[in-house]
């Protein structure tokens, strides 16, 4: 993770271990190795994951858009020199030494609002949730396993007499 100043962090995963030459808090500069690509049991080759994102936790954090400058874009059959721009899915591109084209595509950033953050949390609840109806499954499975019985909160054990009443 590289902190750009106080609301940008640049992710960098699946690089090698051993490979990272920078130590924690040491500046680094632009074109300076940060690592190398290593390759993952799920990939044909090398590759990296790169992210811009508005804080150093992952988990939390949002998504930035990410500018580059001087590359070529192929989009269907248009290829496009661009000076600066964002890359989309299924582009494919490559970086060139130089661009003329005029080409400068501009991004409007919104702040987070009160609406992100209640929906967040809101999702957060479900999630949190959502892993308590699973453990609680997980010890009635347990507590079956080593008393024989299912459902231990809402069935007799043995030897118990329940009778039912009918209310009039």
């Amino acid at each position: 993770m590289i902190k750009h100043d106080t609301e940008r962090y640049a992710l960098y995963a699946n690089l090698k271990v051993g490979s990272i030459p920078v130590k924690k808090d040491e500046m680094v500069i632009s074109g300076q190795k940060i690592g190398e690509c290593r390759h993952s049991e799920d990939s044909s080759e090398p590759h990296l994951h790169f992210q811009l994102q508005d804080r150093a936790d992952f988990y939390t954090a949002i998504s930035l858009p990410i500018k580059f400058r001087n590359f070529e874009r192929l989009n269907g059959n248009i290829k496009e020199c661009v000076e600066s721009g964002f890359v989309k899915r299924d582009y494919l591109v490559r970086n060139i030494d130089h661009c003329t084209s005029g080409i400068n595509n501009t991004v409007e950033f919104l702040k987070p609002t009160g609406f992100d953050f209640v929906w967040n949390v809101f999702i957060v609840f479900l999630t949190l949730f959502g892993m308590f109806a699973v453990v609680a499954r997980m010890i009635e499975f347990i507590l079956d396993r080593l008393y024989g019985r299912t459902g231990f909160l809402l069935k007799p054990t043995v030897g118990q007499v329940h009778k039912y009443q009918s209310v009039s």
